[in-house]
């Protein structure tokens, strides 16, 4: 069961419980019930025979509409391989027009419910709210880009019946790769193995100070 201020979402196999406890629930709230949901908070729920998928494409519809991104051209990758630089304070702090704090936003919400492939692209724009400048903007505008060809993608759920479970981890860091604070990204990836088609992935990342001496 899952609860968001006035919005919950119940399941289980369980059939006889779960009615149970939306009685209970009946008897202390006023309620309103609606069997096997379609869509919460946003997020769009499908029903398959082995299982459920979650996306938010109408959101990601609203997203790319709201920032005037219809018509833009699809990225493949959420964020580029490198980020342009200059030592020669030519990306000093500009007048900007475009609601940086907000785009962040709106996809950081996308990417804590059903999009964990475009987490690191934006924790690295998050980096700059405060002062945000020409090459930020880019980068927050990739993204949304990137969404525009992937806005289907989500988190598919799928049952097992395999009883053998195999776990596989893999970590990795690059050497004071943030030019701007010499801070060394490290990540690593769990894979829980559920049979030979289906998977589990945990994928994180944290930055580390780097220090040679």
């Amino acid at each position: 069961m899952a609860i968001h201020v006035d919005d919950g979402i119940i399941m289980g196999e369980d059939e006889r419980q779960t009615e149970e406890i939306l009685l209970k629930l009946e008897n202390q709230f006023q309620i309103t019930k609606t069997t096997n949901p379609k869509v919460y908070l946003g997020i769009q729920i499908e029903r398959q025979p082995d299982g459920i998928h979650i996306s938010q494409t109408n959101y990601a519809s609203q997203v790319l509409e709201k920032y005037n991104m219809q018509e833009s051209r699809e990225m493949k990758t959420p964020m580029a391989m490198t980020t342009p630089t200059n030592d020669k304070g030519e990306n000093e702090k500009n007048d900007i027009r475009f609601p940086y704090r907000e785009a962040v936003g709106s996809l950081l919400y996308m990417t804590s419910k059903t999009r964990p492939d475009m987490a690191f692209a934006v924790n690295v724009v998050s980096r700059t709210l405060e002062n945000p400048d020409k090459i930020a903007v880019q980068n927050v505008k990739r993204t949304p880009r990137y969404v525009k060809g992937t806005r289907d993608s989500g988190i598919e759920y799928t049952s097992s019946d395999s009883k053998t479970v195999k776990l596989e981890a893999f970590s990795d860091a690059d050497c004071a790769g943030d030019v701007k604070d010499r801070k060394s990204i490290t990540g690593y990836v769990i894979i829980m193995v559920l049979s030979e088609t289906e998977y589990c992935y945990i994928i994180n990342h944290r930055g580390r100070i780097y220090c040679s001496s």
